[in-house]
């Protein structure tokens, strides 16, 4: 049978395992092997992929903390994407706190996309008295020059803040997209700091009052609301949907093997040696796609929103009887769509999210 591979494919290159921060949510968990890729057989196997499934590709350098890697090393991987002529957008997710060297600063203003993190005070991401500091100052070197995109775990601490102060902190670190992330449900996450999924729902709504209130488009996007306007207005789903990840989502891992989504990163497909073909027909690709495509009939046929959210992240946890998603916060917007498909169209004009090497 022949295998129908996507038009689109998003590939995380991890250029290391390694970090220097030891956050207690990262899906990695506490211990990260050492050792670097290697950017000659990433770019070889990047053109095979194209050149047999004729995808268009958005790449992601990422890690483990990808600039901790030696910057020739990733130059090299831009290089050669150039050269071979490879068809593809280009980011980096980088955690920003670091001492941002000239040499540094030069690799990530090649980069026309940078992603960072930013979390509530429960997750333990700057955990030295001057992390915090050295990301702020780090996160005002880069705007100047750069769109930066602001990604944020929505733990319990962040549900505690008001979403107000939430939206202030990102217009003064000068943040031009954000993206608001569940929590995994891997064992190495504390319960204290995970909110149930009904709080996430009521401030993630909350948020988009405020952004229409206090017109926080204007200053940044947040790319879920963004994308759930876009959705209603034009068809389709927004990216909370997330039951394609396994046909749609490849990582090279740093130790030269193939697998899925990051966040399931150990579930390999296969190595840079494994075939596009085999790679497809993996058997563990096969069963988490089989997981992928399982939902909670019982409830999830029976919500209005259903045939607009898809179901959530497999990868995010149900508790009880509610769902992982975000059913009010999606009701709301479609209703604000309807209601003023003007104003909302101005909205996805004014952030259009590009990745455009």
């Amino acid at each position: 049978m022949k295998i129908k591979y996507p038009k689109n494919t998003m590939i995380f290159v991890k250029t290391t395992e390694q970090c220097n921060l030891r956050c207690e949510h990262c899906y990695l968990g506490m211990e990260k092997p050492i050792g670097w890729y290697l950017p000659y057989q990433a770019a070889r196997w990047l053109k095979k992929y194209q050149e047999e499934t004729d995808s268009a590709l958005q790449l992601c350098i990422h890690g483990g903390e990808p600039m901790l890697t030696p910057t020739h090393m990733i130059t090299t991987l831009i290089d050669r994407l150039r050269e071979m002529d490879i068809n593809a957008s280009l980011s980096i997710a980088t955690n920003l706190v670091y001492d941002l060297t000239p040499g540094r600063l030069k690799v990530l203003k090649r980069i026309n996309n940078i992603a960072t993190s930013w979390d509530a005070g429960d997750i333990n991401r700057f955990a030295l008295s001057n992390d915090h500091y050295t990301w702020v100052q780090n996160m005002k070197t880069l705007t100047e020059d750069v769109d930066v995109t602001v990604m944020s775990s929505i733990s319990q601490g962040l549900v505690n803040m008001d979403p107000k102060k939430y939206a202030e902190k990102m217009i003064y670190f000068g943040t031009k997209y954000i993206i608001l992330e569940r929590l995994m449900g891997t064992a190495n996450i504390p319960s204290t700091i995970v909110p149930k999924n009904t709080d996430v729902d009521n401030w993630c709504l909350e948020l988009f009052k405020l952004t229409i209130k206090e017109k926080y488009y204007e200053k940044f996007s947040n790319i879920i609301f963004d994308s759930m306007i876009n959705a209603e207005l034009n068809g389709g789903r927004p990216n909370t949907y997330s039951r394609n990840c396994n046909s749609q989502v490849l990582t090279l891992n740093a130790d030269n093997t193939i697998s899925g989504c990051p966040s399931a990163h150990e579930n390999r497909y296969g190595t840079f040696e494994t075939s596009i073909e085999e790679l497809f027909k993996s058997k563990n690709r096969i069963k988490f796609a089989a997981h992928e495509a399982n939902f909670n009939s019982e409830i999830c046929f029976k919500c209005d929103q259903f045939d607009f959210c898809g179901g959530g992240c497999i990868l995010v946890d149900w508790q009880g009887n509610t769902c992982n998603n975000l059913p009010k916060t999606m009701r709301y917007i479609r209703n604000y769509v309807k209601e003023f498909p003007t104003e909302a169209e101005n909205i996805i004009q004014l952030n259009k999210y590009n990745m455009e090497v």
